[in-house]
């Protein structure tokens, strides 16, 4: 799928949410998918942005290369201060509430994604994807995000509109996962006992190799057959298998159309997103049922992933206090769904209390780093022993 293609069918998919209602005719009102205070020029601007500034992404990273710290620091920038100005035209099209609820689902969902992003530094790590190529992955990552976030988002506020009772079952959804994400030390990931990875190695065939940042590549049979010969392991995997064991069935013949390890790679980070959208779309059920503000704050904050990917992945042990300080925000959200039918909170004091807890959680890190760990002594002694070595 090239470019055109693909901005095409996103901007299809972005126009669709105040389009419904009218296709629908009289069986569906316009009002249970669009509310009567947004604009369909809104919407158009809005797709007409996201589409553009992913246009603009696509093009400036065609070229695969390594994304240094500054680079990637400047896109981060680019894409917040982005997000702030259409925040900026919510507040004058919408009203101060529509744009203060933005704001915190977009701050929510910025530290939501951003604690994925560890799991897919553990994704690219294992599979042995090279850094020049992991923004292409990332950049199609992202596009999938999207979709399913329009799909989960508009599904939710609807399911709930028709079954109010859902609001509260979502509540507890987050009060566990906040809790859970508190208490529980997260076990390390394993892609290779995803059903997903084994399921695309049996029925699909796969190079044994990464092919650049091709998803697919034609292959003459001689390479094929010489690589059946030889066994070869896939390149950057370590211990992960033979080339049997990642294609599955390599006895192809010419021409023959092969995805390659990238493609695995891709699946998995979208398996992976689905997963997260359980936590994801309920936060944002607690903090707005708007469709407009609940989903475009959603894609602002998934328009910056892939830039601040790399930045984080400069600061790792930095910011070790964030996970604590999400869990408190997810615990807040849920607390606030479950309590809303008797209290009603106003979005500025919900904004008030996510930007506390996440500064808080920003100031310890910075406050209290982690201490390097200590060398154990056998480790001491042979670094002793390689300086004396290297002074004589």
């Amino acid at each position: 799928m090239n470019l055109k293609t693909t901005l095409l069918t996103l901007a299809a998919l972005l126009a669709l949410p105040p389009l419904f209602g009218q296709v629908a005719g009289v069986s569906v009102e316009p009002a249970a998918v669009l509310p009567p205070e947004t604009p369909l020029f809104l919407w158009l601007i809005f797709a007409v942005i996201v589409c553009t500034s992913i246009a603009v992404d696509l093009f400036a990273n065609r070229h695969a290369h390594k994304k240094g710290v500054r680079e990637a620091l400047l896109w981060v920038i680019a894409w917040i201060s982005l997000a702030l100005l259409f925040n900026g035209g919510v507040w004058l099209w919408r009203g101060p509430n529509a744009a203060i609820e933005f704001l915190v689902g977009y701050l929510v969902e910025l530290n939501l994604s951003v604690d994925n992003l560890f799991v897919f530094l553990v994704i690219f790590s294992y599979f042995g994807v090279s850094a020049e190529f992991q923004p292409r992955v990332l950049s199609w990552g992202i596009l999938g995000a999207i979709v399913l976030r329009l799909v989960f988002i508009f599904v939710g506020i609807e399911l709930v509109e028709q079954f109010k009772f859902l609001i509260y079952v979502f509540g507890a959804i987050l009060v566990f996962t906040g809790l859970k994400l508190l208490f529980h030390k997260s076990d390390e990931m394993n892609p290779e006992k995803s059903l997903v990875v084994r399921i695309t190695r049996k029925l699909l065939p796969m190079t044994d190799r990464f092919h650049g940042q091709s998803f697919f590549v034609r292959e003459p049979f001689s390479e094929v057959a010489a690589r059946e010969g030889s066994g070869s392991r896939v390149h950057g995997q370590g211990d992960i298998g033979t080339s049997t064991a990642l294609g599955g069935r390599l006895g192809v013949r010419k021409g023959r159309l092969l995805a390659t390890p990238l493609f695995l790679v891709l699946l998995v980070i979208e398996t992976t997103d689905i997963v997260f959208a359980v936590d994801s779309v309920p936060a944002i059920l607690g903090i707005t049922r708007d469709r407009f503000v609940a989903f475009s704050s959603n894609v602002f904050a998934i328009l910056g992933l892939r830039s601040m990917f790399f930045v984080l992945t400069a600061f790792l042990d930095k910011f070790h206090y964030l996970k604590i300080g999400l869990s408190f925000v997810l615990v807040f959200i849920g607390v606030k769904m479950l309590i809303e039918h008797w209290l009603k909170m106003p979005p500025v004091v919900a904004l008030a209390v996510v930007v506390a807890i996440l500064g808080i959680s920003l100031t310890l890190s910075l406050a209290f780093p982690i201490k390097a760990k200590p060398l154990p002594p056998e480790d001491v002694e042979s670094n002793g022993t390689t300086a004396d070595k290297n002074d004589n």
